[in-house]
């Protein structure tokens, strides 16, 4: 296997591990651009966010940019 296709498999690997990690991240209640990161980066990370429980509650929300600039000042 030449380093092209190992390159191309560890593309493949990442893009379906992040993926899958942003649609578990979003089912578990828990942020899924930041887990989808992770898992794109690591993919790995994707047992990580299995193995955690869902949160209780609703989902985290993301401040928008105008209300994070009116906290920070």
């Amino acid at each position: 296997m030449g380093a092209v296709q190992w390159i191309v498999g560890w593309g493949v690997v990442a893009t379906l591990s992040a993926i899958l990690g942003a649609f578990i991240a979003n089912y578990k209640r828990r942020d899924p651009s930041s887990w989808a990161t992770w898992c794109f980066l690591f993919p790995p990370f994707l047992v990580v966010i299995l193995l955690l429980s869902t949160n209780p509650g609703p989902p985290p929300r993301r401040p928008s940019f105008d209300q994070d600039d009116l906290s920070a000042g």
